[in-house]
């Protein structure tokens, strides 16, 4: 006959009773506990910004990403069906709106608007790491399409929604991941298209000015 420990009590899987299993907590998940809510309370805190070190960073916000007639979406229905609605719903009601604001609090301060976006360099995508290509290969089975897009392709553009002004950079990158690849910091000019290898913290920024229902 089986036995399940209960503290120091073996507990019997007999037909005659139910078995009654209780997970005590230990001190690792006590300590787990008390990490989630130093979490929370960190997240809740407002994110003072100095302006002399500060700069609104837009993560790939491209057309292929935030419009539903985009190859990705149709291959990710093939994949799964129902899979983008919830997503795209999201997009439209809360994400392209939250970044017009942002946009517009940066740009009122004259503090820098950066955007990067994915997308291979080469026309025929060779140059984007193994994992990207596969889903160019699998995109072309499943949708007769690579994913990926090439710089300057529509698909590569960012949103209209939340497009770049003359001032902003745009940073292209080939791999994922915010400034993951790099192509040296010297380019850093407005205007001008690089990446750099930086290390960011994605925190909410409040703003206790802030009208209500933007």
């Amino acid at each position: 006959m089986a036995e399940v420990t209960q503290g120091n009590a073996p507990v019997s899987d007999s037909n005659s009773a139910p078995l009654d299993v209780r997970v005590q907590e230990t001190s690792e998940t006590a300590d787990h506990t008390k990490f989630k809510e130093l979490l929370r309370l960190t997240d809740n805190a407002p994110l003072a910004l100095d302006p002399q070190k500060s700069a609104l960073i837009v993560v790939d916000v491209q057309r292929w990403f935030t419009q539903p007639e985009h190859p990705l979406w149709q291959y990710n229905e093939n994949l799964v069906s129902g899979v983008s609605a919830g997503y795209f719903k999201r997009v439209q009601s809360g994400v392209l709106g939250n970044i017009q604001y942002l946009q517009r609090v940066f740009r009122s301060f004259g503090l820098p608007v950066v955007f990067t976006t994915v997308g291979s360099n080469l026309p025929d995508g060779r140059d984007l790491p193994a994992w990207m290509r596969d889903v160019n290969a699998l995109g072309l089975k499943l949708v007769g399409r690579p994913i990926v897009p090439p710089v300057g392709h529509p698909s590569w553009q960012i949103d209209d929604a939340v497009a770049p002004v003359a001032a902003d950079m745009v940073l292209n990158k080939t791999s994922s991941g915010a400034f993951s690849s790099t192509a040296g910091p010297d380019a850093a000019q407005p205007g001008s298209k690089f990446a750099c290898r930086v290390r960011l913290d994605h925190r909410d920024v409040r703003y206790p000015n802030r009208p209500r229902g933007e």
